[in-house]
């Protein structure tokens, strides 16, 4: 039930202050104000302003840290109908305002007005609550109402800037009714109440930061403004919030100190939103006992639009959670998210006249997904080339641009390279026409940009590197950074190489008991024209589960395909063709599901689908999880694999010198590595999917042995859900083909992808 200060159409911000005039509203410093001294100090705010010239139709900046003045204005713009702009007070204040349309100037600093605006003194717009002579306050504390207008919800309030496809940060206009339905439909999902007490942990010129003022003033309860948002932890100790809004990079830094723990458990919700948190940091939390919810937002939905609801399963933390009360999601076919509903932002600020809708009244954001069946949006990760650092946008073309400005660079490209704590960093790789000066150029660039976008290396970059080509490759750059930053880009799992960075890409997934080396002969043979990546699944060659605790994590097939898919990442790598063997096969099909803008070609050897049938899949699972219970010793295991490879669908594997270097080749590895890994990928562990790898519209292409009767026929049978795939068999070959005839694989892939 809406409360009595929100209207049809409309907030009467004097029933508010009325409904909670005892309530603390905001602590600051060393003061507690209540809602009726935040109602006194504003109006002293409006009076002043108005004597400063402030109109309706103005448009009011503010430049400097958080602080209480950019709430009071918050709110004057919603009583005096002007445009309130709060800028990045992390960039230079020159390149922020070139083409922005200011009246009126507030900042922290010392500043002269110009012809483009009149600069006011914070100072003379925030006279403290004792020394405020209040003209005409929004209420009386005598209960004698003024007269105060409703405030319509198609006014326009504020303009956020955002990091878009543009390179150029996007002036994002929102209206009064897109902030309070935002702030309605979170405090209804996280039941917001009187008593709650919200630490404003973000910079206030992002919508997630004005947030959490407007959630707090619906609720009744009290907004915490803390002295610094460099040191998180005293604030969160003296103060104990019972609800915080963090980016991943905030939490990681908290939770590295122990004694901060039991106070984050005692909260009602730690939002985590920004940037996508990684699933590590998501276990530790869990496990840790913390109340954290994932959520995914953006500056075009005035925040929040999405968030893992309390008490869900443990598996709906790996999605980005429901949809919340006024907010809308749609799916387009090509996995595009498009967002609605009333939270919805109104116009660009520097393109009055553009419509960023489409028809059904949806805007196409940046990134794809899709909804799962439990009702939870799942992202699969970015359609352009934004990246998020630490919660940031950086946008690449943005920065190179910048760079493109100095004076002797002549080429600019900027990459992202993996990080511990911000998830992502950006790299510069420039090509100069004079000497090379790394700290001149980064100094130069500090005029232009924040520090957050400012590139944690730049390399220099000669004509040579371009290989003979008109171009650089922004992959083989990205490896390259990732090589100079740590000798080896992190993965989760280990994995071998071949062939030039800058080549497409082929990734090889094995099969059970398999590992990355036994690719080796076809990645020699493809590495003159293609970059091949293999990795050693989780529980085979060196990626153990005893040794790696991320692997210890993973709960189903679905989960090892989001990890491979991050590990890509990390190596630089977005589009690539999928090569998958048996079990890896079936964990190819996973991944193309999850990430069809990323796989171009899907290419099966001797592959299940899946087991339609419920009660035959829950039959082979059990069978699989015991399938080593009887193996003691390694001649156990030694007869376990001869007994295992005289089975038909190896049919052409005895007598042939390939079946003993197979069994000699997994001696030796860790029989309950296996196991475990057989848990988590058996064929009875996951659904049929053929009806979902055909809606992902990827070129598929299967490959089967021509003895290998089972997986020929389980070919034919596809054709009916993938009309289109095209189906090779291998003559004299059983199962394994790629291991008895590499050179005739790595000829039939060739084939298929030139």
């Amino acid at each position: 039930m809406k409360p009595a200060f929100i209207l049809e159409n409309s907030i009467r911000l004097d029933l508010l202050f009325q409904t909670h005039r005892n309530h603390p509203a905001l602590i600051a410093s060393n003061v507690t104000r209540s809602f009726g001294e935040v109602n006194e100090i504003l109006c002293a705010v409006l009076d002043n302003l108005h004597d400063a010239g402030v109109r309706k139709g103005h448009s009011v900046a503010v430049h400097g840290t958080n602080s209480e003045l950019h709430l009071y204005l918050f709110l004057a713009s919603w009583m005096m109908d002007f445009l309130y702009i709060p800028l990045d007070f992390k960039a230079p204040l020159s390149a922020l305002l070139s083409d922005t349309p200011v009246d009126f100037l507030l900042a922290d600093y010392q500043t002269q007005s110009n012809e483009k605006y009149i600069v006011l003194h914070p100072g003379r717009i925030l006279i403290a609550c004792h020394e405020a002579d209040v003209h005409s306050p929004v209420f009386s504390d005598q209960g004698h109402n003024t007269p105060c207008p409703a405030i319509p919800f198609d006014q326009e309030a504020g303009v956020i800037f955002t990091s878009g496809s543009t390179a150029k940060p996007r002036g994002i206009v929102h209206t009064v009714g897109n902030y309070v339905y935002s702030a309605l439909g979170t405090n209804e999902f996280i039941g917001l109440d009187a008593s709650d007490r919200w630490l404003l942990s973000l910079p206030l010129f992002h919508v997630g930061g004005v947030l959490i003022w407007v959630r707090t003033l619906l609720a009744g309860c009290a907004c915490i403004l803390p002295e610094s948002l460099q040191n998180l932890e005293i604030s969160i100790r003296q103060h104990h919030p019972s609800v915080l809004s963090l980016v991943p990079a905030q939490l990681i830094r908290l939770i590295e100190n122990d004694e901060m723990i039991p106070i984050l458990k005692n909260m009602k919700t730690i939002m985590l939103g920004g940037a996508p948190s990684p699933g590590w940091l998501i276990d530790k939390s869990l496990n840790l006992g913390l109340p954290v919810m994932p959520t995914y937002g953006c500056t075009e939905s005035c925040a929040q639009i999405t968030g893992v609801a309390k008490d869900s399963a443990r598996t709906a933390y790996a999605t980005a959670g429901r949809i919340l009360p006024y907010r809308n999601i749609r799916i387009d076919n090509d996995g595009a998210v498009r967002i609605g509903g009333k939270t919805l932002f109104k116009r660009y600020l520097h393109e009055p006249d553009a419509n960023p809708l489409d028809s059904g009244g949806f805007f196409k954001t940046a990134d794809s997904g899709t909804i799962d069946e439990q009702g939870n949006l799942v992202i699969f990760g970015r359609m352009d080339g934004i990246f998020i650092s630490g919660g940031e946008n950086i946008s690449p073309q943005e920065i190179e641009n910048a760079l493109l400005t100095l004076d002797g660079i002549i080429t600019a490209m900027i990459v992202p390279v993996p990080h511990h704590e911000y998830g992502l960093t950006p790299w510069a790789f420039v090509e100069t026409s004079a000497s090379f000066d790394e700290k001149s150029i980064i100094d130069r660039l500090r005029k232009k940009l924040p520090g957050y976008k400012l590139p944690k290396r730049i390399i220099h970059l000669t004509p040579d590197d371009r290989r003979g080509k008109m171009k650089y490759s922004r992959e083989e750059l990205t490896y390259l950074a990732c090589l100079f930053s740590d000798g080896k880009p992190q993965t989760h799992l280990h994995y071998e190489q071949a062939g030039p960075p800058e080549a497409p890409v082929i990734v090889f997934l094995h099969g059970f008991m398999g590992k990355a080396q036994s690719w080796k002969i076809i990645m020699d043979v493809l590495a003159g024209s293609f970059r091949c990546i293999a990795f050693d699944l989780p529980g085979h060659g060196l990626s153990l589960f005893r040794t790696n605790d991320r692997l210890k994590k993973l709960q189903n097939v679905e989960d090892t395909a989001r990890l491979i898919l991050e590990d890509l990442e990390r190596l630089g790598i977005q589009h690539f063709a999928l090569y998958g063997y048996s079990m890896g096969g079936r964990l190819a099909q996973h991944i193309a599901i999850a990430a069809p803008d990323r796989v171009k070609h899907l290419i099966l050897e001797s592959a299940s689908f899946g087991i339609a049938d419920l009660q035959e899949r829950f039959e082979r699972l059990k069978k699989d999880k015991q399938l080593f219970s009887s193996i003691k010793t390694p001649d156990d295991f030694r007869t376990f694999l001869s007994k295992w490879y005289k089975m038909p669908l190896f049919g052409t594997l005895p007598g042939t010198a390939q079946l003993q270097m197979l069994i000699e080749d997994k001696i030796n590895h860790p029989a309950e590595e296996f196991q475990q890994a057989l848990n988590l990928l058996s064929v009875g562990a996951h659904n049929y999917l053929a009806d979902e790898l055909a809606t992902c519209r990827i070129p598929v292409h299967y490959f089967c042995g021509e003895k290998d009767e089972a997986y020929r026929q389980a070919a034919l049978r596809i054709r009916s859900y993938l009309p289109a795939i095209t189906v090779k068999i291998f003559q004299n070959a059983s199962h394994n083909i790629s291991i008895q005839y590499p050179q005739e694989i790595a000829r039939a892939i060739y084939e298929i992808l030139i």
